[in-house]
């Protein structure tokens, strides 16, 4: 297998701009390999987000182009949607439905039936309680119990590429916890391609074998995850981000 049949993710020569004139985005190329745990850090408004709502194609790149399983993502081709489970952010949610009807209403787009999803969400009652989501309504959950909700939801599918941004923000010690593992466990036994942000660095170092640095829109490094990697994201990040002031050099 050449390295292209292996890619799940290929960024290439992405721009975004917003407004015609602030740049939000600018990598030359990233490529994340099918079955591989990679995670990105940055400080608020580095373009995770971005980067994230591009690959699953809720906004356009100003230039460039992203791949994924090698299919261009666009609006001529969908089907790579069928084998990608995400959560962004609160905007995913429907917030007059209950948990239990939400997991159902995306269950069923993703075209399984309600033993079978109710089968799936069983899973996880370690994260989310045992008697979760049945009577109460979405917004009136808290930020941390929405949040599982929409975690949840993403799992349904059992999907091939996963994408969660910073899923452990919000999360009580103890849902931290439990997430870490499920996400681990998920990666180890079914080899899904994960693709996570996180302030957390501690919890992205132990999810990610490899770890991107975003800073203003550009990929300043890619390393490896070993001993010294959460030393030297903590120096990055203590210098105030900047290339000058970190033992951190370049994408590898």
């Amino acid at each position: 297998m050449n390295s292209a049949d292996s890619q799940m993710i290929h960024v290439h020569r992405v721009q975004k701009y917003y407004g015609g004139t602030v740049k939000a985005l600018d990598i030359e190329s990233l490529e994340i390999m099918r079955g591989e745990s990679f995670g990105v850090v940055g400080n608020n408004g580095a373009g995770k987000t971005t980067l994230f709502s591009l690959i699953l194609n809720l906004i356009q790149p100003t230039s460039g182009s992203i791949t994924l399983d090698g299919h261009v993502v666009g609006p001529a081709g969908e089907h790579y949607k069928r084998y990608i489970g995400s959560y962004l952010d609160e905007s995913f949610l429907i917030d007059f439905l209950t948990a239990w009807e939400y997991w159902h209403f995306v269950g069923r787009l993703y075209g399984l039936e309600p033993e079978e999803i109710d089968r799936r969400v069983a899973k996880y009652e370690p994260l989310v309680g045992s008697n979760a989501g049945h009577d109460t309504l979405i917004r009136d959950l808290s930020r941390g119990m929405a949040k599982k909700v929409g975690i949840v939801a993403g799992l349904l599918p059992q999907p091939r590429l996963l994408i969660l941004d910073e899923p452990f923000a919000n999360l009580d010690p103890g849902s931290q916890l439990h997430l870490k593992r499920l996400l681990q466990s998920i990666h180890s036994h079914f080899e899904t391609t994960m693709l996570l942000s996180e302030h957390n660095l501690n919890m992205i170092f132990e999810c990610c074998s490899r770890i991107a640095i975003l800073q203003e829109g550009r990929i300043v490094a890619i390393k490896n995850t070993e001993e010294t990697t959460v030393k030297e994201l903590e120096t990055f990040f203590d210098g105030g981000g900047s290339e000058s002031s970190h033992p951190i050099t370049g994408p590898e």
